[in-house]
């Protein structure tokens, strides 16, 4: 769209015949020019480095939000955003010179490609915009990769990974805030977001300490179990979800996973899942193979419409394929439409070998994934909606001109992206 010049905003004004139209207008103008929009900062991120390296880029990195954490009022410049985005965590057994400590086996982040790969999906499946949750944020590669039209809300438990979010990526239509989850989702109504992305932090119930006393929900339940049902809830109506999962969320019989899978699709449609090969995540010295599972949580009329047949015909939501057996039972990548979604050749554990694990084998690189999840479709709904007698969800969608609330103040969609108004007085 075509920016009014000085000139015609003076035409408008002359034309004007009373006092509310021209503080109409002169409000109108105010706002343009003390509004700003989102700025990207994909560009800090690179494709994380292996071994010795991660180590010497991890503590630069923590030098400098020392330097930071001494100096609130300094602002980093681009070229040390592009040394704290380095920042990798430590899993692999990197040490942490805060502490000392070596990192757990299951810390590791989500390569650039594979993000960038997760937002095309999402894009492709009817994403254009909106309020998005990264409950488990890391340095905040899918708020960085995100589109412009999305404004974003992460959350990070690592007090060094959350400030590295902070120093690179906010600013208007970013936030981050450094805590538990456990503690945001219990001071957040629920239905909010537009979309959630993330990747799940992975873990038993034990793993997550006294945090789980800061939400009365899930107490019991492990980590990714707790982040993915959590995340579900704060989604609004149509909306959008994407995690990382480890294997077992997809395939994991009985126990657990079952039931995950079985609250999950009572909130939300399975859309499909992708299962990552091994090494995907070898930045952090693991084998571990991941899926990227995508769900859309259902509107009003059909969450009713559940609601009323798990009461009076539970035997429908089967029929209907909300409870879709082949998913709940852990058997999607072995079915017809899931083998197409595994990225490369499965190849189970060897029992006899001390500590093996599934591996799904592939030649392809980062980019090369990335290209994958963006051309190979995920499938259309396979919810039998006539037999629900309701309709088929459709995607939330911005028009110019609408607003949302975020991190305090107004953002308003124009030309395709969210610009934040200026605040007032009574603000």
């Amino acid at each position: 769209m075509r920016k009014a010049t000085i000139q015609e905003y003076r035409d408008r004004y002359n034309s004007l015949t009373t006092n509310e139209e021209r503080f109409a207008l002169i409000t109108e103008l105010y706002n343009l020019v003390h509004s700003r929009t989102r700025q990207t900062t994909e560009q800090f991120y690179t494709v994380g480095e292996k071994g010795a390296s991660r180590q010497k880029l991890n503590d630069r990195a923590i030098n400098l939000i020392e330097e930071f954490n001494n100096d609130p009022n300094k602002k980093p410049t681009d070229a040390e955003k592009q040394v704290l985005a380095q920042f990798s965590g430590f899993g692999g057994g990197l040490i942490d010179k805060t502490t000392g400590q070596k990192g757990s086996v299951y810390e590791y982040y989500t390569p650039k490609p594979i993000a960038e790969g997760v937002w095309d999906c999402l894009q492709g499946l009817g994403f254009s915009g909106g309020k998005i949750l990264d409950p488990s944020a890391g340095t905040g590669i899918f708020g960085a990769t995100a589109p412009l039209n999305a404004a974003v809300d992460a959350v990070e438990l690592s007090s060094l990974s959350g400030r590295v979010s902070q120093l690179v990526n906010d600013g208007p239509g970013y936030n981050t805030t450094i805590s538990n989850f456990e503690k945001v989702a219990a001071k957040t109504r629920d239905n909010v977001y537009d979309a959630v992305v993330t990747n799940v932090p992975f873990g038993a119930v034990a793993d997550r300490g006294a945090n789980r006393m800061d939400d009365s929900r899930y107490q019991d339940d492990p980590l990714e179990v707790y982040f993915i049902l959590r995340s579900l809830e704060k989604l609004k109506p149509n909306g959008l979800a994407a995690f990382i999962v480890p294997m077992s969320c997809v395939s994991g019989k009985g126990g657990k996973p079952e039931e995950l899978r079985t609250k999950a699709t009572m909130m939300a449609e399975f859309v499909g899942a992708y299962r990552l090969p091994s090494g995907t995540f070898s930045t952090a010295s693991t084998d571990t193979a991941t899926d990227v599972i995508f769900f859309r949580k259902f509107s009003d009329e059909t969450a009713e419409k559940i609601a009323e047949l798990r009461e009076q015909k539970p035997e429908l939501l089967s029929e209907a394929k909300i409870q879709w057996e082949t998913f709940i039972e852990g058997k999607y990548f072995d079915s017809y439409e899931g083998k197409k979604y595994v990225l490369s050749e499965f190849v189970a554990k060897d029992p006899t070998k001390f500590r093996d694990v599934d591996k799904v084998i592939s030649n392809a690189d980062l980019n090369d994934l990335r290209e994958i999840l963006r051309t190979r479709k995920l499938p259309k709904s396979r919810i039998n909606w006539e037999l629900l007698e309701t309709s088929e969800t459709t995607p939330i969608v911005y028009n110019e001109g609408d607003t949302i609330n975020h991190a305090g103040c107004a953002l308003v969609m124009r030309n395709g992206v969210w610009v934040q108004l200026a605040k007032k007085s009574e603000d």
